[in-house]
C-alpha cells in the first residue's frame, strides 16, 4: 500500500504504513447525530513529490448523505485542488481562491483541515512568536509552531508535536483576527501514526464547539476507490471497516 509518511512529508490524519486507507467518524452538531467518512490516498507525484488524494463522505443523517468533499494535493505546492458536492447539487463545485480556507458545508470544521499538507508550505515561528496560547499543545517544549501565508489574507498557524511527529494545533487568521480553532483532544496508537482518535473544532468569537471521534482503526484500501462514484465507495468501504 505504501507508506503514509512518502519520506519526509509527513501527513496531517496519516495512518502510518498504510498510503490508502479510510475510517468513520462521528459527531453530533446540535442534536443532529453525524456519521462521516474519510478515505486517502497517498502516492508519489512527478520529480519525487508526495500526492494525496483525500475524500471526506457524508454517511449520515439521511437527508445530508452523499455530502462530499475532496482535496488533491502535491506536497510544497502553493495551492490545492479542492471539490464539494451536496445531494442538491447537479454537479460537484470547485472550491477556489479564499474559500478554500473557509469551512466545509454545514460544520466548522475547514478544508484545510482535511488537507495533508499546509499550502503554501508553512514557514518556522522561532518559539510560538506572535502565537498566543491557547491549546494545552503550546505550553509543550517539544513542539514546532510555523505559519502558512495565503495571499487573500488568510494565514494558518499550526503547531506540530515533535514527539509524535504530527499537526495537534491549527488556528485560522484573518486581518489579525483568529477565526477558527482545530486541536487534537486523543492521540490514537503510535502503529498508526499516532492518527487523533478525537479532534475539537471551535471559533473563539462565539464559543461554539464541536468534537468529532474517530470510531474506527484506519483500514487499507485500494487507492482507486477514491475516484469511484459515493455510492461504490461507501459500501467498499463499510465492508472493510464492519467486516
Amino acid at each position: 500500500m505504501g507508506d503514509s509518511t512518502v519520506g519526509w512529508a509527513r501527513t496531517n490524519l496519516g495512518a502510518g504504513p498504510l498510503g490508502s486507507y479510510a475510517f468513520l467518524v462521528e459527531a453530533s452538531l446540535g442534536h443532529r447525530p453525524m456519521t462521516y467518512l474519510f478515505a486517502r490516498s497517498t502516492t508519489a507525484a512527478g520529480a519525487g513529490a508526495a500526492r494525496a488524494v483525500t475524500v471526506l463522505l457524508v454517511l449520515g443523517p439521511a437527508a445530508l448523505a452523499g455530502t462530499r468533499v475532496t482535496t488533491v494535493e502535491v506536497h510544497g505546492a502553493e495551492s490545492a485542488e479542492v471539490t464539494t458536492y451536496l445531494p442538491t447539487m447537479r454537479a460537484p463545485k470547485v472550491i477556489t481562491a479564499a474559500h478554500v480556507y473557509e469551512c466545509l458545508p454545514l460544520t466548522d470544521v475547514g478544508y484545510v483541515d482535511l488537507m495533508a499538507w499546509p499550502h503554501p508550505p508553512t514557514r518556522e515561528l522561532p518559539a510560538h512568536a506572535g502565537v498566543t496560547p491557547w491549546s494545552s499543545w503550546h505550553d509543550l517544549p517539544d513542539s514546532t509552531t510555523g505559519v502558512s501565508e495565503e495571499a487573500h489574507g488568510y494565514v494558518v498557524v499550526e503547531t506540530v508535536s515533535d514527539v509524535h511527529g504530527i499537526p495537534v494545533a491549527r488556528s485560522m487568521v484573518l486581518k489579525g483576527e483568529e477565526t477558527r480553532r482545530w486541536e487534537a483532544l486523543e492521540l490514537g496508537a503510535a502503529e498508526w501514526d499516532h492518527l487523533p482518535v478525537r479532534i475539537r473544532v471551535s471559533r473563539p468569537r462565539t464559543g461554539h464547539w464541536t468534537v468529532f471521534e474517530r470510531t474506527t482503526d484506519p483500514r487499507p484500501v485500494p487507492p482507486d476507490l477514491l475516484t469511484a462514484d459515493s455510492d461504490t465507495l461507501r459500501e467498499a468501504v463499510l465492508s472493510v471497516v464492519k467486516g
